[in-house]
């Protein structure tokens, strides 16, 4: 007569048959994925351009800051301060924005200021001091 299998084994042998068996064939012929696959056209490679200036758009914030600066700077017979304030800033641009510096239009929370923080970043424009002063550098 067959010995029974113990209890432990007989959930073994159900667990191995609740398993179903998936043949992914030999590796030997076959072929990778990679070459089953069709083939993906190569890439075209970018000429690598330039980083572009950046000038700011006739009548914008920023414009009229930077025309403020040069002009401060061209004329030191009425500024004898290279350093300009916020305020004589303003003053000096306005004339050359279409947007006011103090004064946001309807709808928006951004002045012609806000181009500051551009020029700023750009490195066309030096802050030093408090309160904050600002001067035109050599890229500006």
């Amino acid at each position: 007569m067959a010995e029974r299998p113990a209890p432990a084994a007989r959930k073994k042998q159900k667990d191995n048959e609740c398993i179903p068996r998936v043949d992914f064939g030999s590796d030997e012929g076959t072929g990778s994925e990679a070459e089953s696959a069709p083939a993906a056209p190569p890439a075209k490679k970018r000429k690598a351009t330039k980083p572009k200036t950046y000038i700011p758009q006739r009548g914008s914030g920023g414009y009229g800051i930077l025309l403020g600066l040069v002009l401060a700077i061209e004329n030191p017979e009425v500024d004898t301060q290279v350093f300009l304030t916020k305020s004589e800033l303003i003053r000096k641009a306005q004339p050359y924005s279409d947007a006011s510096y103090e004064h946001s239009e309807k709808g928006t929370y951004f002045t012609a200021w806000s181009g500051m923080k551009t020029l700023v970043s750009k490195g066309y424009v030096y802050v030093t001091g408090n309160p904050h002063k600002y001067c035109l550098t050599e890229e500006g």
